[in-house]
């Protein structure tokens, strides 16, 4: 069992390793992850740019992972450095340590040595393309001074031998210490052992000698010795997607009654017993998209019908008629970042589709309001991982419109992710009370203050009068448990501290841990793009990134996204309109990231703010742009899908809204 490791003790156990600042400084973050404690942490490529997955590493040294990714690993992502570590080699003349690990390299960024870099995996995970890597980066001559354990000699001694006859020096060194099984010394005792003085531990590395070929000659593996990567019995190699679904689930039902089984990762992959040796610890793996068994305990790998055939589920019995036609298989390189579909393919699909052959399992769906389907395109059917930008100005119904359309989902039984830190999980049951014209927030506020003063003996005599009458308040719960019939559930985002990547990340989890439960998750609505975290920033720019990530979340999940945009008050009357794009205004990222535009201007006349909005579609893919007057009394926050002919809007009186105008 993994041990969990109490959250804040996890920067002092940093601290007792002498590398919590330099920890710090590489944005190093304690998260709970794979069921234990522990830390992410950004990983880099050579031009110092952050990959959008992370490294996380386990607090328990005994627990199961010891390093993983969040979610998956980067495809080039061999060494752990940091942004300023290849100008450090360069500045160095070619000088470069080698790590053992990650927290070797913390170690040696506190002793002020930022030249250091280690690769992922441990040390026996030599990357075959070394000399070439380290070359392409400026290093000229290697320093190593590995772990003095049978792991850490073991690898210098295949760091030499490897190295002879590059364009690298390796010089490897021994610590001062014996060399034992496992768990030998290694710099960050070495670290502790200077009582984190840098130019004590500098000399001590300075003092300790070259092991010479006659010492790693003992440490060679031979051949047979060598790790090699176990292949199935047959070395049969089985496409997962040809196999048939009954056959994979019940492999997945098998797998998930195992021992020691907790959850699926976001990678597809779960830990469990090995079911076929005596396995105290969990020592087996199964990865549900690839649909490959691996076993560290000595059972080697197994491709899913070798795997059956142990259990007694064997694939013969889960094919269809022989006559039956065969479904379309997607050529896709499983657990890559790239991925090709032949055209080939792509038109047996659509082939297959259109003789009713096929049914897609994520279908587009028809756009809730019909009085838009006049534009064609988006604004007919939607399509999962496509963006609907919503903008308009503070307090013209964005959140009332996004709320219809996640209302629409919930009635068909699909879930929905809400973020929106303007309001809160409660105040939104609220807005929906209010839809069905129910309770209106004043009303619930003065009944929370007159019950408050209630309580402590003391009524407020002013709030009386807003104290709805029993009859009332039970049909407003009647109200509410009509919505709990839906079939279908929002699920807000609760306000806190976090970045822009462990929000996308934590809703990535969300949709994960949903959707093994079998629920439909849909739809994802950010309310609004101003309101999303980024460390200060809030320039078009940054606007962009934001929304291109919150796009590439919904095209990796199927998702309809719903993107909420704010202009500024000092746009001009046609930007707030939507009859122009300003990038100041953010509506300039429409260009790049949507698939359907919307502004919504609420209308007034005489300083009165009418029943009724302009709309205007500025940018519609497939389809045409345009713009109408749609019925919106925003009392109850309901929309009626009606729209009325421009010839009965007195534009004339049509004024423009402001954000201090009370609504």
């Amino acid at each position: 069992m993994v041990a969990v490791v109490p959250l804040d003790s996890l920067s002092e156990i940093l601290k007792r390793r002498g590398i919590l600042e330099s920890a710090n400084d590489a944005n190093w973050e304690a998260f709970e992850a794979f069921g234990g404690q522990g830390w992410r942490y950004p990983v880099f490529n050579r031009a110092g740019i952050a990959y959008e997955q992370y490294r996380w590493k386990n607090a328990d040294s005994h627990g199961n992972p010891k390093y993983s990714w969040i979610f998956t690993k980067p495809a080039k992502a061999r060494y752990y450095l940091l942004r300023d570590t290849i100008d450090a080699i360069k500045s160095s003349e070619g000088y470069c340590y080698l790590a053992s690990g990650e927290p070797d390299v913390l170690a040696y960024r506190a002793a002020g040595i930022k030249n250091v870099l280690c690769w992922f995996d441990g040390e026996s995970s030599i990357p075959e393309t070394l000399a070439e890597d380290l070359s392409s980066i400026g290093v000229e001559v290697l320093l190593h001074y590995p772990d003095r354990d049978l792991t850490g000699m073991r690898s210098c001694s295949e760091l030499f031998y490897r190295l002879q006859d590059t364009q690298i020096t390796y010089l490897p060194c021994a610590l001062n210490h014996e060399v034992e099984d496992k768990g030998g010394y290694d710099i960050n005792a070495l670290w502790i052992d200077s009582k984190f003085d840098a130019l004590v531990f500098r000399e001590k590395l300075s003092a300790a000698p070259e092991l010479d070929e006659s010492v790693l000659l003992k440490y060679k593996l031979v051949e047979s010795e060598k790790p090699t990567v176990r292949k199935s019995a047959t070395n049969e190699t089985i496409d997962a997607s040809k196999l048939p679904e009954a056959f994979k689930q019940r492999i997945i039902q098998d797998i998930e009654s195992q021992k020691g089984f907790k959850r699926w990762k976001a990678n597809g992959f779960a830990n469990f017993n090995c079911p076929f040796h005596d396995d105290q610890h969990p020592s087996a793996g199964y990865n549900r998209d690839t649909h490959n068994f691996k076993c560290l305990g000595g059972c080697g790998e197994m491709n899913a019908k070798e795997y059956g055939e142990k259990r007694g589920i064997f694939l013969r019995d889960y094919y269809e008629k022989p006559e039956k036609k065969e479904t379309v298989v997607q050529s896709t390189v499983i657990n890559s970042p790239v991925q090709f579909m032949s055209s080939r393919d792509a038109v047996i699909r659509v082939v297959a589709e259109l003789n009713g052959e096929s049914i897609p399992e994520h279908e587009p769906m028809e756009f809730p309001f019909k009085i838009y389907h006049q534009f064609g395109g988006f604004a007919q059917y939607m399509w999962q991982g496509k963006l609907v930008y919503i903008s308009g100005v503070s307090g013209g119904g964005k959140t009332s419109w996004g709320e219809t359309f996640a209302n629409e989902f919930l009635k068909q039984g699909k879930d929905v992710i809400w973020f929106g830190p303007e309001w809160s999980a409660d105040e939104m049951v609220l807005r929906n009370l209010q839809r069905l014209k129910g309770m209106s927030v004043n009303d619930f506020a003065a009944m929370r203050v007159f019950r408050s003063y209630e309580r402590r003996g003391t009524p407020l005599e002013q709030c009386k009068g807003h104290m709805p009458a029993k009859a009332a308040i039970d049909r407003d719960v009647s109200l509410l448990e009509n919505i709990l019939k839906w079939k279908g559930e929002a699920h807000y985002i609760q306000p806190g501290e976090f970045d822009l990547n462990l929000l996308l990340e934590q809703i990535e989890i969300k949709i994960d841990c949903l959707r093994e439960q079998n629920r439909q998750v849909s739809a994802l609505f950010f309310d609004y793009l101003q309101r999303a975290p980024g460390g200060g920033r809030r320039d078009w720019g940054w606007g962009e990134l934001v929304a291109s990530r919150v796009k590439s979340l919904c095209e990796r999940k199927s998702l309809f996204g719903f993107m909420f945009i704010q202009p500024r008050k000092s746009d001009s009357r046609g930007t707030r309109d939507g009859n122009e794009l300003n990038e100041s205004s953010g509506q300039g990222i429409s260009d790049q990231q949507c698939n359907l535009y919307f502004t919504i201007t609420p209308i007034f006349k005489d300083g009165e703010k009418q029943d009724f909005s302009k709309v205007s579609i500025v940018k519609n893919s497939m389809g045409r742009t345009g713009w109408l007057y749609q019925r919106s009394p925003l009392k109850h926050l309901t929309w009626i899908d009606e729209e009325i002919p421009k010839n009965k809007v007195d534009t004339k009186s049509y004024t423009e809204a402001t954000e201090e105008t009370p609504f």
